[in-house]
């Protein structure tokens, strides 16, 4: 079995998202209604060498990676590079994290997402 076809078998987890909306008007920023949407995803526990990766304020119990379905909407890290906004806010089984990192992952992308307000 490919990969493709094996991160499809497995991505059973529905991920909520919450993308922070807004605009500058007048060099202030006016913040918008937040914008949701589903994905489907491969959710695992992040293992300890991709926890040591992120940035030491960002190391808390609970880190997940995300491996979302092909052809999924891109999420958003608060890394520099995308566009100074927000990371996106996810909700994994009732738990929100935030979406700390995002990697190459194959022909794949994977998020690393820490538990959001600890």
């Amino acid at each position: 079995m490919g990969l493709g076809a094996t991160t499809r078998r497995f991505a059973n987890t529905c991920v909520d998202v919450e993308r922070e909306t807004g605009r500058w008007e007048k060099g202030r920023w006016i913040t918008g209604k937040p914008e949701r949407f589903d994905i489907r995803a491969n959710v695992q526990p992040a293992p300890p060498d991709t926890i040591q990766r992120l940035p030491e304020g960002s190391r808390r119990d609970g880190a997940r990676v995300i491996f979302p379905r092909a052809g999924s909407r891109v999420m958003r890290t608060a890394e520099a590079g995308d566009g100074g906004h927000s990371a996106d806010l996810v909700t994994i089984d009732g738990e929100r994290f935030e979406i700390a990192t995002v990697e190459p992952w194959r022909q794949h992308k994977r998020y690393v997402a820490t538990r959001f307000g600890q």
